[in-house]
């Protein structure tokens, strides 16, 4: 049994980053030509590796920083077709295009089922009983929804009255980490670490300029989780960022189940090995600032639950569409994306190396139309197109308010030559984000600059840690 301060010795990173070996891969080493750049080295930039590396491309893979250490790393590790984002499709759209979302997961865990299985990759991958359920009767309407869903599409489910819910068996949870070293291995495709694509020029074919050289590339893919440019689609407009703070916490009492707890009191949980990983408090990037008491909070709902004590403690960022499917497919001529997974990462991830591998091999796929990113619209895509719209100015705003002295405990804020900087211990920082020059906010937990309009984060001396910005924050004498 734990005690309940808030104040316990905890380390600040994710569970799965504690037992992979240190693999060091060089960064660019000089200038390159290549048939297909794939942008990002998590799990969809490998997985699309994955499925084009026995053909006669001459493939190369780059990240900004080190192989999964992104969204890849933060994850709760589900492999899980039934999701709540069903009932939000069904609301956008129909229950015919649902189905066809519901099928495209299946697929996906299928394909990593045999991943595994045919290649014996050890990454803890085990079936788990899982859960969608509320407490709150306003909410038993998305349950209702869900449970005609499954029913007439013969899904099999059980329902369960306390709480109300569904439960369901065609689940499984791993390692995403000993999956992804596991799968890089199986590629053989040269893979360049703290290699940051900056630009992307179209001539006859694409180059690309990275903070090392440049890569020449017939065709390219874009990986990353939020990527670097607005054009053609408009990604600030079209999506939204969700911030999660999860916890890993050892336990005595292991259970083979997950849930995901749906409603203004949302919250997911499953077991991994002697540990629970819980994660809370979901909110829009910019509609809680405070990061140092949003972990506080989740801290203090996770001990008041289940009375142990917190071991380690992160954050993820999600990127939410605005009609809740993905965004992979055709962009431009020989451009590619896979993104928007709405927080059902891990399945999606292989369904955007496939489709993207398809495309390029000229294969047929079920659903290049569902997640084509030109898709069409419809009245509740522009009414969330208008919301994001408004969170953007929300997240200017507010990043301005910080300003104000009492906002944070540790860091000064003041103004030289009317530009205003962030002072932390000696080191400082504008305060202006350089990706489209909103202002930054300090998380006083992880002591990071972070940027309430897009996501982007970077570390006490204005280093980038995380994109859409391609640059560090400037410093100041």
């Amino acid at each position: 049994m734990g005690n309940n301060n808030i104040g316990d010795k905890m380390q600040k990173k994710s569970l799965w980053q504690i037992d992979i070996p240190k693999q060091p891969i060089k960064p660019l080493p000089n200038n390159l030509k290549v048939d297909i750049l794939i942008i990002g080295a998590g799990i969809t930039g490998i997985s699309t590796a994955y499925y084009l590396k026995d053909t006669n491309y001459k493939i190369a893979i780059i990240d900004k920083d080190k192989i999964g250490m992104g969204i890849t790393s933060k994850t709760t590790g589900k492999l899980n077709p039934n999701q709540d984002i069903l009932y939000d499709i069904i609301k956008t759209y129909n229950d015919k295009i649902a189905y066809t979302y519901y099928k495209s997961q299946l697929e996906g865990l299928e394909n990593i089922k045999n991943i595994i299985n045919n290649h014996k990759i050890n990454c803890d991958f085990k079936s788990s009983e899982s859960y969608i359920y509320t407490t709150n009767k306003k909410d038993n309407k998305k349950i209702d929804t869900l449970i005609n869903f499954y029913q007439k599409y013969n899904i099999k489910f059980e329902k369960t009255n306390t709480p109300y819910g569904i439960k369901t068996s065609s689940t499984y949870v791993f390692h995403p980490l000993k999956y992804l070293y596991s799968l890089k291995d199986i590629i053989n495709i040269p893979i360049y670490e703290n290699t940051i694509a900056k630009e992307i020029i179209k001539q006859k074919d694409f180059i690309v300029k990275t903070n090392k050289h440049d890569i020449i590339a017939k065709q390219i893919v874009i990986a990353c989780n939020y990527p670097f440019f607005l054009k053609p689609l408009f990604f600030p407009i079209k999506t939204h960022i969700e911030k999660e703070y999860i916890i890993a916490s050892k336990t005595l009492d292991v259970n083979n189940y997950n849930y995901l707890k749906i409603g203004k009191d949302k919250s997911t949980l499953r077991y991994h090995k002697d540990y629970i990983i819980y994660g809370g408090i979901n909110h829009i990037i910019n509609t809680k600032l405070n990061s140092q008491k949003n972990y506080e909070e989740l801290i203090k709902k996770f001990k008041n639950k289940y009375h142990l004590k917190v071991d380690y403690i992160w954050q993820n960022q999600d990127i939410i569409t605005n009609d809740y499917l993905p965004i992979i497919g055709l962009i431009k001529q020989n451009m590619y994306i896979a993104t928007g997974y709405n927080k059902w990462g891990m399945i999606n991830s292989n369904i955007g190396g496939k489709l993207v591998s398809d495309l390029i091999l000229n294969k047929k796929n079920n659903y290049i139309s569902l997640f084509n990113p030109n898709r069409g619209t419809n009245i509740i895509k522009i009414k969330n197109n208008l919301i994001n719209i408004y969170n953007n100015i929300n997240g200017y705003v507010l990043g301005k308010l910080v300003k104000d002295k009492s906002f944070y405990k540790d860091v000064k804020i003041v103004k030289i030559d009317n530009k205003y900087y962030g002072i932390y211990k000696d080191q400082k920082v504008s305060l202006v984000c350089p990706h489209m020059g909103c202002e930054l906010v300090f998380n006083e937990f992880n002591k990071t600059w972070e940027c309430p309009c897009h996501g982007s984060r970077f570390d006490l001396k204005g280093n980038i840690i995380n994109g859409p910005s391609k640059k560090n924050i400037k410093k100041s004498n």
